[in-house]
């Protein structure tokens, strides 16, 4: 028999139904999605804002163990990136008589560690916390400057039964640029390049061992974009047998150098799986090396932008960049940010204050969709572009130019970029400027083409199924920012029988079920929970279900569930198929 739940992330015209086929028999990635997809990164300075100056912040313990709680029986719980671009300004002081060289700007020491290890051992034990501490490679090319006395007292502070990984340095790769910047740490000069840092890398590597660093134990990479990535393979070969994990970094938009993001440009497809290109050909040409996380990453780097980041568009822009972000084959991510600032997840004011923003709502939502080892399988969603066009770019590859996202042939098999015009299909195919000069848009004709700006479908679609404990979950998006209507019906069908009674659980801006509000900071609900006004981290309220019925399809293949789906709303149906 199956039985399922609907779980709703709401926010009266309706628009026409639309279909979702739920295969469970089409699994789209062979390993299981990860009970601790989702962790942290948090600046060295603003640590212990998050965990508190002893190690005692029960309230974020607690936010980190509802995340945790979604799977079940013992597992990894939500890592802790401690690093930034303050990693390679911080040093460590064994004592305050210890002379430092200049440029460090923000002192660690032991008790901050101790205070660590407090929270990942006691306040936070139900958790299952782990750490990447990420050390300074930026001050001096010199480990013992200040590096490996970080790395020792890591020891000292018996950190290294929760320390997941340790980073060297952070964002090289963009180390050159800073040089002639002001205000920015001049790390190196203006002409490095990958081979100063390979070669520099080595001795970090071979002193953190010696200062007691256990084998395996690197995260390896943490550049800031993509113009490195050529060079993984061979770091890769040189250190991976020192590298537990590797770290990409990757944000959906920017608002540095005064740019700024939009809500449709947050929600708009191209910020979510139109994001995965450069994030899939590293995995794809690493297929030997398995452990890649996004180390670093959120809606918008520098800060992230107020009124979008803070809002519920980041609510739904998560679940599905999330989504897209797994299939790839990433295991986790840490997302930047706290005590403050626009995109924390969670925040803290001065007096301890928490403030449970609308990202987290997005992620505890991800960690039910993927919860007990579930694996992905196919979903595909009726959603009616007109003939011949390919708005998502889902049949050819993507590339971003400028400010525009640019859809190459797929026989190009990279796009844009140095030798383009070399590739299959040649330069009106596969390099972004020719294809920029034709200006012919996907939401009309096919690859190659340039994509319409913030555009998104009516419904996105992702599904998992999990073996352990039985359930097949599909959760439904609806992102379109100024949709006509304020709700549609949508079908979704799953392989199996017909089912009994199901349930549905919501998560809302309102609670009458109507459109959502993008702009929404708070008065959001999880099955009836909240976590406005909380103190503890805890949500408030009961649970609340409710009945929603499955019918057979008449050649007895699928069962269907009728799911209202408000506009700026998500939905999770979940079904229990054995």
């Amino acid at each position: 028999m199956i039985s399922a739940f609907v779980l709703v992330l709401c926010v009266t015209q309706t628009f026409a139904d639309v279909t979702v086929s739920v295969d469970t028999n089409a699994p789209i990635s062979g390993a299981p999605i990860s009970p601790s997809f989702v962790g942290f990164s948090i600046e060295v300075m603003g640590a212990l804002g998050m965990m508190g100056e002893d190690g005692d912040r029960v309230a974020f313990a607690n936010l980190l163990e509802e995340l945790y709680k979604k799977s079940s029986g013992a597992h990894a719980g939500p890592n802790l990136r401690i690093g930034g671009n303050s990693a390679d300004e911080s040093c460590f002081r064994k004592t305050l008589r210890q002379k430092m060289p200049d440029g460090c700007s923000f002192f660690i020491n032991e008790t901050q560690l101790l205070a660590y290890k407090r929270f990942a051992s006691s306040t936070a034990h139900a958790a299952n916390v782990s750490f990447v501490i990420d050390t300074n490679f930026g001050l001096s090319p010199d480990p013992s400057v200040v590096a490996v006395g970080h790395v020792a007292a890591l020891d000292t502070a018996g950190l290294w039964p929760y320390t997941r990984g340790v980073e060297i340095g952070n964002e090289m790769d963009i180390y050159a640029d800073h040089a002639n910047v002001p205000g920015k740490p001049h790390h190196r000069n203006a002409s490095y390049t990958y081979n100063d840092y390979f070669v520099e890398y080595a001795p970090f590597v071979r002193q953190y061992r010696d200062a007691g660093m256990p084998g395996r134990r690197l995260q390896g990479g943490t550049f800031a974009g993509s113009s490195w990535n050529k060079y993984i393979p061979d770091l890769i070969l040189a250190y991976g047998a020192e590298m537990a994990t590797y770290s990409m970094h990757k944000y959906a938009r920017t608002t540095c150098n005064d740019r700024t993001v939009t809500q449709a440009s947050l929600l708009a497809y191209a910020a979510a799986g139109g994001q995965m290109g450069p994030v899939a050909e590293v995995i794809n040409n690493n297929s030997g090396f398995k452990e890649f996380y996004i180390g670093e990453g959120n809606s918008a780097s520098c800060g992230g932008q107020e009124g979008v980041s803070d809002t519920f568009t980041a609510t739904l822009w998560s679940l599905d960049f999330l989504s897209a972000l797994s299939k790839t084959g990433v295991r986790g991510m840490n997302f930047h940010g706290g005590p403050a600032g626009p995109y924390s997840a969670i925040a803290f004011s001065a007096n301890g204050t928490v403030d449970v923003r609308p990202l987290y709502y997005g992620l505890l939502a991800f960690t039910e969709l993927t919860c007990n080892h579930s694996h992905w399988v196919s979903a595909t969603v009726s959603n009616s572009a007109p003939a011949g066009s390919d708005p998502t770019c889902a049949t050819g590859t993507m590339a971003s130019s400028h400010g525009d996202d640019i859809c190459c042939n797929a026989s190009c098999g990279a796009c844009g970029g140095t030798g383009c015009n070399d590739r299959p299909g040649g330069s009106d195919s596969c390099c972004a400027g020719s294809i920029l000069s034709a200006n012919v848009s996907c939401a009309e004709h096919g690859p190659p083409c340039v994509m319409p700006p913030d555009y998104v479908d009516d419904v996105v679609a992702h599904a998992t199924t999990s073996t352990a404990d039985g359930y097949t979950r599909v959760l439904l998006l609806a992102k379109q920012l100024h949709a006509v209507a304020d709700t549609r019906t949508v079908k979704v069908c799953v392989t199996g029988k017909i089912a009994a009674a199901a349930r549905v659980l919501s998560i809302a801006t309102s609670t009458t079920g109507a459109r959502g509000d993008a702009s929404a900071k708070h008065g959001l609900n999880f099955a009836g929970q909240t976590f406005d006004g909380t103190t503890d981290g805890r949500p408030r309220g009961a649970r609340v279900e409710s009945p929603v019925t499955g019918h057979q399809t008449p050649d007895g293949t699928h069962t269907c569930y009728d799911v209202t789906l408000p506009s700026l709303s998500a939905a999770m149906l979940i079904v229990a198929t054995n």
